[in-house]
């Protein structure tokens, strides 16, 4: 479990944690809160999506960002709220 691995890197160093984590997810499952979206769709398989301590949302990312399942969600990943 990680919990923000990236938010306080330069974009080369975030760039080869992203890539390490890539690797690390197809050897191990892992789980990690990432606040950034572009991060959570490149790295992640699937997404669980949290609002009040609520599970809104667990989906395949690319499901999740091409279509979401409900209106908070869609609001959320394309930045109109959160």
């Amino acid at each position: 479990m990680m919990d923000v691995p990236l938010s306080t890197f330069n974009p080369n160093v975030t760039a080869k944690i992203e890539e390490l984590s890539v690797w690390f997810k197809q050897n191990y499952a892992c789980a990690i809160a990432i606040h950034e979206m572009q991060q959570v769709m490149r790295i992640s398989d699937l997404t669980a999506f949290l609002f009040l301590e609520e599970l809104i949302e667990y989906e395949l990312t690319r499901d999740m960002f091409e279509n979401p399942p409900s209106e908070i969600t869609e609001k959320y990943v394309n930045g109109k709220f959160g």
